[in-house]
């Protein structure tokens, strides 16, 4: 019988899906693992907790949906092997959530750090994210599957400072190659995306901050967080890979989802508390993705009045954070809504026919359903503690410089090929 707190949702948004999570066996991993179960999907952890991983499918008690096997995402057969035998089990791969991680020493000078750690965190968090993400193309594009690659990479990507240096580097690392190859696999159709967690009492994150309790550390980062009144969980994390993995989001593409309640928007000292709680609340603003790519068709005041609103939702948030309430921004690429076409003096099917040409991300448009499922996410307590995030819909259109790329094509690969 499987465990009482696996009660289907009212609505599964992952049927039919295959995920592959590594460092599955614990912490954020594990409980996305139990949330993916719940919407239906079919669940490969891997891992190199043996004991943890095969306990958390004893748990779930579901032998036909999920399955463990050990992987060391720094050796690239151990990835190989365990993507090959997920699509053997399952049929196919859908999902790969490339979690597994490890932070190093704990926090010491640079003048400390020693080539062996960044070796080891390197192999681990940079070489492991490159070899998930070879392995999960390889076999999304062989079966034509327009997948999701979701890499955790860390609130140290957006703010600097209490991390280990090796951490800190491999972690912006990480966001720098999703980027890169979202670009690269938007042509077929498969979403690249980061999920960056604030501070979560986590074994990892105890140990790089040597601190030796759990207690301490949620005492700290409650006190020094943004966002009062609200402690940040491995579910919450959990609850944003949902997003990211499922067609709510079918055409967000090179996000990093910054789940950190507003703290990188803000240099508040670390410790600094208010005696009082206020109500709670969200305050959502529609910008656009002309706050992050530029475009000569789009007129002037256009740009800078949506700029001018996101400068100043996060300013409200650092404000607003002390009262519990929460302040974001959803930034969607083109719509052939009355209001665009019109803007642009042409019908909606040629309209359609534009923005999908242009887009990154292939094969899908974007329409008022995707907004609303972004706007959904934000409202709700699954982003309990995200604030001061611009939500770009984009698929991944923001992500490379396409005249950059267009003057390549045309000085070099049309030379070649003559």
């Amino acid at each position: 019988m499987a465990s009482s707190s696996l009660q289907s949702p009212i609505a599964k948004k992952l049927e039919g899906k295959v995920a592959l999570i590594t460092g599955g066996a614990s912490g954020i991993g594990a409980a996305t693992a139990r949330l993916f179960i719940q919407h239906g999907a079919k669940v490969t952890i891997a891992d190199i907790q043996n004991d943890l991983g095969n306990s958390l499918v004893r748990q779930i008690d579901n032998n036909e949906h999920i399955m463990f096997i050990h992987c060391n995402v720094a050796i690239e057969s151990d990835v190989q092997n365990v993507v090959d035998a997920t699509v053997a089990k399952f049929g196919k791969l859908d999902i790969m959530f490339s979690n597994a991680g490890v932070a190093g020493k704990s926090i010491s000078s640079i003048l400390d750090v020693d080539s062996d750690t960044i070796k080891n965190v390197f192999d681990v968090n940079v070489v492991g994210a490159f070899l998930c993400a070879k392995h999960a193309a390889r076999v999304m594009i062989s079966n034509n599957t327009k997948g999701s690659i979701i890499f955790t990479t860390s609130a140290a990507t957006v703010v600097y400072g209490i991390v280990p240096h090796s951490y800190a580097a491999s972690k912006s690392a990480v966001l720098g190659l999703s980027k890169n190859i979202g670009v690269e696999l938007g042509k077929y159709g498969i979403k690249v995306n980061c999920v960056s967690p604030h501070y979560i009492s986590t074994p990892l994150t105890l140990n790089a901050l040597g601190i030796s309790e759990r207690e301490m550390g949620e005492k700290w980062f409650a006190e020094g967080g943004n966002l009062k009144g609200v402690l940040l969980d491995e579910q919450d994390v959990a609850n944003g890979v949902l997003y990211l993995a499922s067609d709510d989001s079918k055409y967000v593409s090179g996000l990093n989802l910054v789940i950190d309640g507003g703290y990188s928007t803000t240099n508040v000292a670390i410790g600094e508390a208010y005696k009082k709680l206020f109500p709670s609340g969200v305050i959502l603003f529609m910008t656009s993705v002309t706050t992050v790519v530029a475009s000569s068709s789009t007129p002037h005041t256009c740009t800078s009045s949506k700029s001018a609103v996101l400068g100043l939702s996060k300013n409200v948030g650092v404000e607003l954070g002390k009262y519990r309430i929460r302040v974001n921004c959803v930034s969607p690429y083109a719509i052939s809504t009355p209001f665009m076409v019109n803007g642009f003096g042409i019908d909606k099917q040629k309209a359609d026919k534009w923005f999908m040409e242009a887009g990154n991300l292939k094969g899908a448009l974007l329409d008022e359903q995707d907004v609303a499922n972004g706007v959904l996410y934000l409202a709700s307590d699954d982003s309990k503690y995200v604030s001061g995030l611009n939500l770009i819909i984009d698929g991944g259109y923001s992500t490379p410089n396409v005249a950059l790329t267009e003057a390549y094509n045309k000085l070099f690969l049309s030379t070649t090929n003559k």
